[in-house]
């Protein structure tokens, strides 16, 4: 007979003609044997004793109970952002052995269950069970996505994200910030990086500002926004003075 572990099996002996011994795996045992066992193949035999009128006899059955079958569940809140956390939960029906979590061949058991923040891409989650005494291996996997993040970019001319007019010896202030990746400042095409927030006087003329951001391992780039400075040129001064006080008579020294 086959069974699978956990059903409760009952071994009955009996004879019409003398007393009987029940054997299982050549240990004697209680005449009925009922309970659960592990999985494996049993020999039980029943022996029927020799009487004053009968022979003995003996009769032999095998049970063979199998483990049972293991099974892994595993689900995530798969796809997020970055720095949005990511929770992967797994679970295995193997009550005797640990189940163990990997993430590309990483083992995360630790972070079964929890929320935690892992960098931008594609990673593949997997979980598994051992075989054990009375049950299967078993194993699944998921497919997590984390997307990279989008930079937070301002920019500013004189501390106002508009387009600006001052006059020649005025001071412009162009000034570029981000909460991630690098933040890059162009003039004419000409990276001024390392004017970002500083006070600088330009000849009159028109400067166009780019402002963008370069992305990294976890976040995106930030497409050029642009801002036009104008320079008008400065009033001449000029002045006209007279070497003796006016008004003056012909001819006087």
């Amino acid at each position: 007979k086959n069974v699978t572990y956990n059903a409760t099996t009952n071994a009955t002996a009996s004879s019409s003609t003398s007393s009987v011994n029940l054997y299982r795996n050549g240990v004697l045992i209680s005449n009925s044997d009922v309970g659960i066992l592990g999985a494996g193949t049993y020999n039980y035999t029943a022996y029927a004793l020799e009487s004053e009128n009968y022979s003995s006899a003996n009769v032999t059955r095998i049970l063979i109970v199998n483990k049972s079958i293991s099974q892994c569940l595993i689900s995530s809140t798969s796809p997020v952002v970055y720095p949005t956390p990511i929770n992967v939960s797994a679970s295995c029906t193997n009550p005797e052995s640990t189940l163990q979590l990997f993430r590309n061949e990483t083992n995360v058991t630790s972070d079964n269950g929890l929320n935690v923040v892992i960098p931008a891409g594609t990673w593949t989650y997997k979980v598994n069970v051992s075989e054990s005494q009375n049950y299967t291996s078993a194993e699944n996997s998921t497919i997590v996505i984390v997307s990279k993040g989008t930079p937070l970019m301002t920019y500013f001319l004189n501390g106002s994200a508009s387009n600006l007019t001052i006059t020649y010896n005025a001071a412009a202030n162009a000034s570029v910030y981000s909460n991630a990746g690098t933040a890059n400042m162009f003039r004419n095409g000409v990276n001024v990086s390392s004017e970002n927030g500083a006070n600088v006087v330009l000849g009159a003329g028109n400067y166009t500002y780019t402002f963008n951001v370069t992305g990294n391992e976890n976040y995106t780039d930030v497409f050029s926004e642009f801002l036009t400075l104008t320079v008008d040129k400065g009033s001449a001064q000029t002045s006209l003075v007279f070497d003796k006080s006016s008004p003056q008579n012909y001819s006087t020294l």
